[in-house]
């Protein structure tokens, strides 16, 4: 769903653990043959892998400085000094972890005669939790790499989590990890141990990516002869999920089980425990009151989807529980944002239809026909498909049957509810999502009429500068975005029978995109707060835009260019009357505009005669 691409939602969930000191989980085994070489190496690398993190952050100070192991440690044949065990715990070559300071220095990794030397084959040792030595070569690195960071920010401990699980799932994927692995390995952790950790976030990603790998993994390591072991996992994956106390975990875990487990494990997860699981924690979810923020809708589109997936009798179980679920908060007269949530995910799991979609707005937003039901119907299928949570065949179906239900002005007043109610940054994310899918022509015209609006134009300069003239990343979106539609209306098609020829197909065509263009155009030209350096960019992509769509600029645009260059002259600015000689001679004249192109010239040439003359003035004045 990034419908977009936005930013990664973060949370911090409140986690329970329990920490299991049991000293026999971490005997060890020398392998004797060759053959039982992996099984071995996966008990010693992975066992209790959340547990080891955990305790090993557990046991320095992340305020002091790396200390290295004690000397009786690294003086004596260890685990880490075998062959099987280094040979397993491998780390990826990653820049971000090797070349921190504290793994290219320290004696632990680089002159440990332990890790030199190698011990006996028949040797087994017992070796204490708490003892760094004993903790695997993944979980050391990136122990010592947070430590050797001069500042521990978010951006510089993701790469090294990155880097983390993407050397488990290496392992997972080699082999190296059995089903009884990835049980015991879903072991939950003290809680107390965040304490000890600069940013609980980070100990948290890690943890849930880790169960993220481990549920892909089940779905992809079944064997026929082995289908009791993958029960028993997946039972375990999903009473270690129901046993997380934060909501956001659970359901997060949840929809993660659904969506990983494939067909043929589907009869291996228990249904009803998931079924009975999924209505409990969203009950719970209600019950707290708690404002339902975008990362959740998130995970609900995520949920819808993951139910789709899911084989007949279990998909009519799990849609029925939740969706009953969902329809009790509006009983209990709850906030917008659950009836919000519960359309999101009956548009997904049901691809319900616009008449249906239209009744349950009727009926949740109020009995009475008032005066605002249409607008919050629209507003509510604006925010839908402005959050890109609408699949693109029932964006175009809801989309051809609005145009065809409403008239104009209820696209203008959605327009300017849309921005009132989201805001410009909000709107910037809208239109994208909008180019992004299946443009509606009428939409994209009442929010750009809206500048014109007296309750909404000062916002909705801000949206369309934000969109039109910001150099960054949703101008770029908005621009591609005008491209591809371009491509498709310049692509001929084989059939004689054109989606672009249907009035009420919802498509934009070569005279809408060409209209479009012009107001933007226009925009560039009269924004009263925009340089004449960005208008003159803005009005320079226009032309290219049009002439590359019909082989000529409008009118319109080449009259705005004119205008924007003479204001440019006007206050002393040379650049964009510099850069206009290379339109005047690529994009102006060979398009037609010859009139324009002779304005354009003769202001520049009377610009810099005067420019010359006030030079030499200068110069006098100077002497």
């Amino acid at each position: 769903m990034t419908g977009i691409m936005a930013e990664p939602v973060t949370y911090r969930p409140s986690w329970h653990f329990e920490v299991i000191n049991d000293p026999t989980e971490w005997q060890w085994e020398p392998p004797t043959t060759p053959e039982t070489r992996h099984k071995n190496n996966a008990k010693v690398s992975v066992k209790n892998l959340s547990g080891k993190l955990l305790r090993w952050l557990e046991a320095s100070d992340m305020d002091k400085p790396f200390l290295d192991p004690p000397s009786e440690v690294l003086d004596s044949p260890t685990v880490l000094d075998s062959p099987a065990v280094l040979d397993s715990l491998a780390v990826t070559e990653s820049p971000a972890v090797l070349n921190s300071p504290a793994v290219v220095e320290s004696p632990a990794i680089t002159e440990s005669p332990a890790v030199i030397e190698s011990p006996t084959a028949e040797q087994s040792i017992t070796v204490p939790s708490a003892d760094p030595v004993t903790i695997n070569k993944e979980l050391h690195q990136l122990r010592s790499a947070i430590c050797g960071l001069e500042t521990v920010t978010k951006a510089s401990l993701w790469p090294l989590r990155d880097q983390f699980i993407q050397n488990l799932i290496r392992r997972i994927k080699s082999g190296d990890i059995t089903v009884e692995d990835l049980v015991e390995t879903m072991v939950p952790v003290d809680a107390a141990t965040l304490a000890h950790i600069p940013d609980p976030l980070f100990v948290h990603s890690v943890i849930l990516n880790t169960r993220r790998a481990i549920i892909t993994t089940l779905s992809n390591l079944r064997r026929k002869d082995r289908r009791d072991d993958y029960r028993e996992a997946w039972a375990a994956v999903l009473n270690d999920s129901l046993a997380a106390t934060a909501n956001g975990t659970r359901f997060r875990t949840l929809a993660l089980i659904i969506e990983y487990a494939q067909p043929k494990d589907r009869d291996l997860v228990p249904v009803d425990r998931l079924v009975t699981g999924l209505y409990d924690l969203i009950r719970s979810m209600v019950a707290s009151s708690s404002p339902m923020k975008t990362g959740r809708l998130v995970d609900v589109v995520q949920l819808a989807r993951a139910v789709q997936l899911l084989k007949p009798s279990m998909r009519e179980a799990v849609g029925q529980k939740v969706e009953s679920a969902l329809a009790e908060t509006f009983d209990a007269g709850l906030s917008y944002d659950y009836r919000y949530w519960w359309m999101l995910f009956k548009a997904h799991y049901t691809h319900i239809s616009f008449s249906e979609f239209e009744e349950a707005v009727n009926s949740y937003l109020g009995t009475d026909k008032r005066p605002n039901d249409h607008q919050s119907l629209l507003l509510i299928s604006a925010r839908m498909y402005a959050d890109g949570c609408l699949h693109k065949d029932p964006y175009i179906s809801f989309t051809r049957q609005i145009r065809g239900g409403y008239q104009e002005k209820h696209w203008s007043t959605l327009a300017g509810k849309v921005i009132q109610s989201r805001g410009h940054v909000g709107l910037t994310s809208f239109w994208c999502h909008l180019g992004a899918l299946k443009w509606d022509v009428r939409f994209f015209e009442a929010l750009i009429a809206c500048s014109w609006q007296r309750s909404t134009r000062q916002n909705t300069e801000r949206v369309i500068k934000a969109i039109v003239s910001n150099p960054l990343i949703p101008s770029l979106r908005f621009w591609l975005a005008l491209k591809d539609e371009k491509s498709r209306i310049m692509t001929p098609e084989p059939t004689s029978t054109k989606a672009s020829d249907d009035p009420d197909d919802g498509l934009i065509t070569k005279e809408h995109l060409m209209k479009l263009v012009d107001k933007i155009a226009c925009w560039y030209e009269t924004a009263p707060d925009l340089s004449n350096r960005m208008a003159f960019r803005g009005v320079s992509r226009c032309i290219r835009f049009q002439t590359e769509l019909s082989g000529r600029p409008s009118a319109t645009v080449l009259s705005a260019m004119t205008n924007v260059v003479t204001a440019s002259l006007r206050e002393g600015q040379p650049a964009p009357a510099k850069r206009l000689q290379h339109y005047l001679a690529n994009i102006v004249a060979p398009s037609q505009g010859l009139e324009v192109a002779q304005d354009c010239g003769n202001t520049l040439d009377s610009w810099q005669k005067q420019a010359s003359l006030e030079a030499v003035l200068r110069g006098k004045r100077r002497e």
